[in-house]
């Protein structure tokens, strides 16, 4: 679901409540749902597209960079595989890591 609706949407508001910039993404066909929760969080930047989808990652990493001049964290809500144990791992997809994860 990502941002547009549900537990992706509470997060993004929180966050945004707390002084935290965010990008919000959502699956393909919420386009729709994903403009009206990007207006509500004082036009945050957004990107529609499929997790599956190995481009998606790297681009949303690149919005949050370009918009804000760096990336602090990443809330994954919505992935379909197991991406390790513990602590987790970011996909190697993404081609990163985060400091502190494997």
């Amino acid at each position: 679901t990502g941002a547009s609706r549900g537990i992706g949407r509470a997060i993004a508001e929180r966050l945004t409540k707390e002084g935290g910039r965010v990008v919000v993404t959502a699956g393909p066909g919420d386009e729709a749902l994903l403009a009206e929760v990007a207006g509500s969080l004082a036009g945050a930047p957004s990107l529609a597209g499929d997790l599956a989808d190995p481009a998606l990652p790297a681009e949303l990493v690149k919005l949050a960079v370009s918009r804000f001049d760096r990336l602090d964290g990443i809330v994954n809500n919505a992935l379909p595989e197991e991406i390790g144990s513990g602590r987790g791992r970011v996909p190697s997809r993404w081609g990163m890591n985060p400091p502190g994860f494997p």
